[in-house]
């Protein structure tokens, strides 16, 4: 069934150019663990009638937020988003699709698309971008792809990796490991 409406959404969104979605910001910048809201806004002309309301938040083809009728179907939503992302049911009344998301990971970096439907019908993207922190000593640091490495560190949170800054390898994946009473660090780039 949601195939068939996001069919819809797209076929007839250009017919419908009455209807447009603006955003306040189309790029989003944040640190690694931090929350972020982003938004989409859309027109109310007097009295909001959720009934009437369809909203849909996706990044890479992952369901976050499904609001259809005045109720969110979180069965639908991405494992990935799962109690970590909310619609901010009270900004809608304010013509305000506000997409919340905790604890925000590297993952969570992308395109995300808002689309909404009221009357008419619209979409816009919006990038979120995540910074992450270094650790001493990891710019110095030489790796191949799939390359083991142990960090002596004192807990696990110092060891907090993120995305790379320009010229350097982006991180791909972390796992963590024991190895000689250490807590090491595996990194794929």
């Amino acid at each position: 069934m949601r195939i068939f409406d996001i069919f819809t959404f797209t076929a007839y969104w250009h017919l419908l150019n009455a209807f447009t979605v603006t955003v306040p910001k189309d790029l989003y910048v944040v640190e690694y663990g931090s929350n972020v809201t982003i938004e989409c806004r859309f027109p109310v002309e007097k009295q909001l009638d959720l009934m009437s309301l369809v909203v849909y938040w996706e990044m890479d083809n992952k369901n976050i937020i499904q609001f259809v009728r005045g109720e969110e179907d979180l069965k639908v939503q991405d494992s990935s988003y799962r109690d970590r992302a909310w619609l901010l049911k009270d900004q809608l009344f304010l013509g305000s699709a506000a997409l919340e998301i905790t604890d925000v990971k590297l993952r969570d970096a992308g395109v995300y698309r808002c689309m909404i439907s009221y009357g008419g019908a619209d979409y816009k993207r919006i990038t979120l971008k995540v910074n992450g922190e270094w650790f001493p000593g990891l710019e110095s640091t030489e790796a191949s792809v799939q390359q083991r490495t142990c960090i002596s560190c004192s807990n696990r949170n110092s060891l907090r990796v993120a995305q790379a800054k320009a010229g350097r390898m982006v991180l791909r994946r972390q796992t963590y490991f024991r190895e000689n009473k250490s807590t090491c660090l595996e990194m794929f780039f």
